[in-house]
């Protein structure tokens, strides 16, 4: 029943998720993995109105590390432009903008950090 992801599949994961894509429909391609289209302002109420707590990167958010967060965060993050201006102000309404430093960094390597501070966080509780 799961999918186990390596660099070599996620291409191959992917392009068969998006083949059983059909407009209008949400549809369960494999167990728990569903692909349907909607904006990306209507998944982020519907998941804070589902009590999921969203968490947005972005410079001038507060230090990752003294954030408390809650249980099963979920995190978005930009390109190397970070997102756009007009939407992370409507996102900040719904989410709680988050710091990893000062620096910029590749997307791949913003994942790695924020699992790395939520894998230190474990460790403590």
């Amino acid at each position: 029943d799961k999918i186990y992801f390596s660099k070599k599949n996620v291409s191959t994961i992917i392009k068969k998720i998006l083949y059983k894509f059909k407009e209008g429909v949400k549809n369960e391609v494999f167990p728990g993995y569903f692909i349907e289209r909607k904006s990306l302002m209507q998944l982020v109420k519907e998941l804070t109105s589902n009590g999921k707590t969203i968490y947005v990167l972005d410079k001038k958010g507060e230090d990752i590390r003294k954030v408390k967060m809650q249980k099963d965060p979920i995190f978005l993050l930009g390109d190397h432009d970070g997102l756009p201006s007009k939407e992370l102000k409507a996102l900040k309404k719904h989410c709680t903008p988050v710091s990893i430093g000062k620096k910029t960094y590749f997307a791949s390597q913003t994942v790695s950090i924020v699992n790395n501070e939520l894998d230190r966080r474990e460790e403590d509780s």
